[in-house]
């Protein structure tokens, strides 16, 4: 009995790896989420770094339909100050974490932006005018010239990432497997001037 539950139990993971493994499962839904940082750059104000950056994000339609049936949505705008070095890895000066919830309200048909730092709640009615002011930063303060070292030249990063850890457990498994849970887009790079 022992023999054969376990051998059960070896076809049943076998199953599941090859399921999980397999490129129709992971990467079948072709409609993916998109960040594309079309500009990034910095202004040197008062001895600080302010930051403007404009991205165009679209969700893909499991996102969409999680964002409509009442599942908020957490949407990061990771942002890093960095010193290149040409021998070895870069220096994180600064490791910045933008964090926006996204959510639907069915009795009052809007959406909600909300910057988790501050708690600033904006509304709108459609989610694309929500994603468009979820992509642009304005007179972001990153760090001010006193942190920094003289005669050095610094580098930012920007990128945007969807928060699977803050979705709802039962969905968070699907999330972390399926393609259209992430939000695809390359790092945009600039340098501080």
């Amino acid at each position: 009995m022992c023999f054969r539950s376990r051998r059960h139990s070896i076809i049943l993971a076998s199953c599941f790896w090859a399921l999980l493994t397999s490129p129709t499962y992971l990467w079948a839904n072709s409609d993916i989420a998109k960040a594309i940082i079309t500009k990034a750059q910095t202004r040197l104000v008062n001895d600080i770094y302010l930051l403007d950056s404009i991205t165009t994000l679209s969700l893909s339609e499991s996102m969409l339909n999680a964002l409509d049936n009442g599942i908020s949505l957490t949407v990061s705008a990771n942002i890093k100050i960095i010193l290149p070095r040409m021998l070895w890895f870069d220096k994180i000066v600064k490791d910045i974490s933008k964090q926006y919830e996204l959510k639907y309200y069915d009795l009052s048909e809007r959406y909600i932006l909300t910057d988790l730092k501050t708690g600033e709640k904006k509304q709108f009615r459609t989610h694309t005018s929500a994603l468009t002011a979820l992509g642009e930063i304005q007179d972001y303060p990153l760090i001010s010239l006193e942190a920094l070292e003289k005669n050095a030249r610094y580098a930012g990063e920007l990128s945007y990432t969807l928060r699977i850890n803050k979705l709802p457990t039962p969905l968070r498994l699907k999330a972390y497997l399926f393609k259209d849970w992430h939000l695809t887009g390359e790092t945009y790079r600039w340098r501080l001037q």
